[in-house]
C-alpha cells in the first residue's frame, strides 16, 4: 500500500474526505433542526409567558372598559391597561412577521384572544391615530385579520361564533360569513388551499 502513487494516495485521500464530509452532513442537518427546534420552543415560551402576562388587564379590557366611550377621558391606570394589552399584541405580531414564530403555532393558542381583543380595542386605536396624526396599531390589525383568516379557513373553527362577555352579558363580535351556491364552493375551494399551504 505504501508504494502507491502519489495520485492513488490522492484518490485515496479524496475518497476519505468524501466519506467524511457523507457522514457529516447528516450529523449537522439532525443538529441544526435541534437548534431550530430549541430556538422556536424558547420563542413560544417567550410568547406564552407574555400573553399570560396581560392577563388582568385583559379581563379588564373585556369586563369593564366602554369600546365606545370618550377615550379622551381616560383615566392613566385605565390607559396604562390598554397600552400593556396593545404592545403585548404588538411583540406578538412582530414575531411573526419576522418569522421567529410560525403563525400556526401562535394563531393556534391565541386567534379568539387577538379578534376579541381587536374587537376592543378598535376604537381606541382609531382615537390615538386621530390625536397622534399617525398611524398607531397597524400591525395588531393586520394580526385581526391573519387570526379571523384562520379562524374561517379551519372547518372546525369556522362553525364557533366568537364572542365577548362583560357586565351585561355576552354577544357575538365574530362570526364566519358562508356564502351559499357557487360562490359559496369557491370560497370552500379558496379555504381549503389556504389550510393546505398554512397561509394565515
Amino acid at each position: 500500500m505504501f508504494s502507491l502513487s502519489i495520485d492513488s494516495w490522492t484518490l485515496v485521500l479524496t475518497a476519505i474526505s468524501t466519506g467524511v464530509v457523507l457522514l457529516g452532513v447528516p450529523i449537522a442537518i439532525y443538529n441544526l433542526r435541534i437548534i431550530t427546534r430549541t430556538h422556536h420552543l424558547q420563542s413560544l415560551t417567550k410568547f406564552m409567558d407574555d400573553l399570560s402576562s396581560t392577563e388582568k388587564e385583559r379581563l379588564y379590557l373585556h369586563r369593564e372598559f366602554d369600546r365606545n366611550g370618550d377615550h379622551s377621558k381616560l383615566d392613566r391606570e385605565s390607559e396604562n391597561k390598554i397600552k400593556q394589552v396593545i404592545n403585548s399584541l404588538n411583540r406578538i405580531g412582530m414575531l411573526i412577521e419576522n418569522k421567529v414564530l410560525s403563525p400556526e403555532s401562535v394563531l393556534s393558542i391565541s386567534h379568539t384572544v387577538i379578534i376579541r381583543c381587536f374587537y376592543m380595542l378598535e376604537p381606541y386605536i382609531n382615537y390615538k391615530e386621530s390625536e397622534i396624526g399617525g398611524r398607531y396599531g397597524r400591525r395588531i390589525r393586520r394580526l385581526d385579520e391573519r387570526a379571523k383568516r384562520f379562524h374561517d379557513i379551519r372547518p372546525h373553527q369556522r362553525i364557533t361564533k366568537i364572542k365577548v362577555q362583560n357586565k351585561d352579558g355576552s354577544y357575538v363580535i365574530y362570526e364566519t360569513k358562508i356564502k351559499s351556491g357557487c360562490s359559496g364552493i369557491m370560497q370552500r375551494v379558496v379555504w381549503r388551499i389556504k389550510y393546505i399551504l398554512h397561509i394565515y
